[in-house]
């Protein structure tokens, strides 16, 4: 149940490159009294990728539609979630940057140990 986790941690590898996306909170899309969903992206480059960022909203709502029908009935029956930029927004972390184009690997792993 990835909605009972604080945070889901997907490494990111676009050809060439490393970096980490976090879906903090993922319960706050089925009940938001219990906190707010964030995206956070980190990228040694400071490259943001909104295409990653934009596919991991479309796989949240999919999730989420699973699961309301499965259990978040029970908790809100009159669910229905929409999921947007207000209820899912993401945000780039400042993170240290990398001084070469090898290291990125080495910076992701880096950023899962800061969490």
């Amino acid at each position: 149940d990835l909605f009972a986790k604080q945070l889901i941690i997907i490494p990111v590898n676009m050809p060439g490159h490393w970096s980490l996306i976090v879906v903090f909170r993922p319960w706050g899309l089925v009940d938001p009294s219990k906190g707010r969903a964030h995206i956070l992206f980190m990228d040694s480059m400071n490259e943001k990728n909104k295409s990653v960022v934009e596919a991991v909203r479309m796989y949240n709502i999919l999730d989420v539609d699973i699961y309301i029908e499965l259990v978040g009935k029970k908790l809100h029956p009159e669910a229905d979630i929409t999921i947007t930029d207000d209820n899912l927004p993401d945000y780039q972390l400042l993170v240290p940057r990398q001084t070469n184009f090898h290291d990125c690997g080495l910076y992701m792993l880096s950023n899962v140990e800061s969490l």
